[in-house]
């Protein structure tokens, strides 16, 4: 129900955003702002909305950092020059229905007092009066509320319907790829504008999926296949035959790592052939898995541990106990990040020593996780919810509402990918 009422306030804030004017971009607001630059929309748009001046009458300072002092400016200026005016648009609505109400329900008692005969009448207003009292409540008790415009600004995230049981997700360059794991299907969305470019047929129950420079790797849980995808053409390149039950897959510079979760194996292929150079014996039931520059690390789901093998020689260097039922993993350049799925937390390893530095929690069945340069992402499956996690401190700065059942995690260099495997939906997520 609170995701309804969310769902009908988010409508009305639209609509009253659409029926505004819109705002004609400036070609040229600031000089150092050129035609044809990812920011230069945005740019203008926060010029020409009173977000931003410029460090100067003529310049903007694209590549500078901002100050707190100019991020505060810029949220107040959001708050006064976007937000307020939406919320005063949505006040209004609320008296006008609420008016509506009254009057419909004074209609409905006068005709219910006159006769049996005007029954009809009564309850035709009477259904108006609930209708109109209804709405009212709706947008009163949404805008009444305590944070609603920390609400307002959640909702600005776009969502892409896909296939049934979107569950891996990863990004080439250019498109997001996403396994739909009970279509037995591929799509590739253009990152920018979140269209489906193609939808491509790949093995039983497609899993994890991973990008290698020029092909997609796709892990065939139901058949033990790996699919390989030429990423320009969507063709499929090849069909190679791993373990059983593929689920996760990673790429370390020259090879495809999968891991085989009911044979408590991973397969290391060589990326170019297709060739399987080895199967190395990991833990039990590993599904994650992630490079770190030297080492390949798997998460083992069913006795609480990581594998930690030598890229190179396949040799597993050291195998850490973490929390119950390990899935995710990535890594933020310093530390490996589990996700404790039967756990509601996240472990916080350290890459080189293998001590486990912190353990965080976050939100309950925590799935997919990813890296952003500055905070670590985590899926938590059973609360339709995100964690936002400063990799630095291990403070959890967020937790964002997403589709029903968030499972898979990726970055494209300036969103947050996230698979709904429930709903059959993606979540692009700013990470701003």
């Amino acid at each position: 129900m609170r995701r309804l009422m969310r769902n009908r306030l988010l409508a009305g804030f639209v609509a009253v955003a659409v029926l505004v004017p819109s705002v004609v971009l400036a070609t040229h607001t600031f000089s150092d702002v050129p035609d044809g630059k990812y920011y230069t929309a945005a740019v203008s748009w926060a010029a020409d909305n009173g977000i931003t001046t410029g460090t100067s009458a003529t310049t903007f300072s694209p590549d500078a950092s901002v100050t707190r002092a100019q991020n505060v400016t810029f949220a107040h200026r959001y708050d006064q020059n976007i937000v307020q005016p939406a919320l005063e648009d949505i006040d209004t609505a609320i008296d006008a229905n609420t008016t509506a109400a009254s009057t419909a329900q004074t209609t409905a008692d006068a005709a219910q007092t006159t006769a049996d005969t005007a029954q009809t009448t009564a309850d035709g207003a009477q259904t108006d009066a609930d209708t109109a009292q209804t709405t009212a409540d709706v947008l009163g008790d949404r805008v009444d509320a305590p944070g609603q415009r920390l609400a307002l600004l959640q909702w600005w995230q776009d969502t892409i319907t896909l296939g049934n049981g979107p569950y891996g997700v990863a990004f080439d360059g250019t498109h997001m790829w996403v396994t739909n794991s009970n279509d037995d299907t591929v799509s590739k969305i253009d990152a920018a504008s979140g269209v489906v470019a193609a939808t491509i047929d790949v093995g039983d129950r497609p899993y994890g999926v991973a990008f290698d420079g020029t092909h997609i790797w796709v892990a065939n849980y139901g058949d033990g296949t790996v699919s390989k995808i030429d990423a320009a053409s969507g063709v499929v390149a090849a069909t190679i035959t791993v373990g059983n039950s593929p689920v996760g897959v990673a790429f370390d510079g020259t090879h495809i790592w999968v891991t085989n979760i009911n044979d408590g194996t991973v397969s290391k292929i060589d990326a170019g052939t297709g060739v399987v150079a080895a199967t190395i014996t990991v833990g039990n039931s590993p599904s994650g898995v992630a490079f770190d520059g030297t080492h390949i690390w798997v998460t083992n789901i069913n006795d609480g541990t990581v594998s930690k093998i030598a890229a190179g020689t396949g040799v597993v260097a050291a195998t850490i106990t973490v929390g119950d039922g390990p899935w995710g993993v990535a890594f933020d350049g310093t530390h490996m990040w589990v996700t404790n799925s039967n756990h509601g937390t996240v472990s916080k390893i350290d890459a080189g020593t293998g001590v486990v530095a912190a353990t965080i929690t976050v939100g309950n069945s925590p799935y997919g996780v990813a890296f952003d340069g500055t905070h670590i992402w985590v899926a938590n499956y059973a609360d339709d919810t995100v964690s936002k996690i400063a990799a630095g401190t291990g403070v959890v700065a967020a937790t964002i509402t997403v589709g029903d059942g968030p499972w898979g995690v990726a970055f494209d260099g300036t969103h947050i990918w996230l698979t709904n495997i429930n709903d059959g939906t993606v979540s692009k997520i700013p990470v701003g």
